[in-house]
């Protein structure tokens, strides 16, 4: 192998480190930090899928016993009117 060739392998192969490991001095971001980046996005994206599920989940509780109360007075109301029918 030549001298020429060993040179444009190296070359080569500093220009794929360099992409993978990026150089802070010239701002260039690689690889790596990009997809660090990214699972972190990805894992504040679930987490807020989680919670607004858990919303959603505490909001129909909350309407599920409101009609349970709701009707549970209806059913009262029902019963009392009829019992004042009756007696009048």
């Amino acid at each position: 192998m030549s001298a020429e060739q060993i040179r444009k392998i190296e070359i080569a192969l500093s220009r794929i480190l360099l992409s993978i490991e990026g150089d802070d001095g010239m701002g260039q971001v690689g690889m790596v930090d990009r997809i660090k980046r990214v699972e972190l996005i990805v894992n504040e994206i679930q987490q807020e899928r989680r919670d607004e599920a858990s919303q959603r989940k505490g909001a129909k509780w909350v309407m599920g016993a409101i009609a349970t109360v709701g009707g549970v007075i209806g059913g009262v109301l029902t019963w009392l009117s009829g019992i004042l029918e009756n007696k009048g």
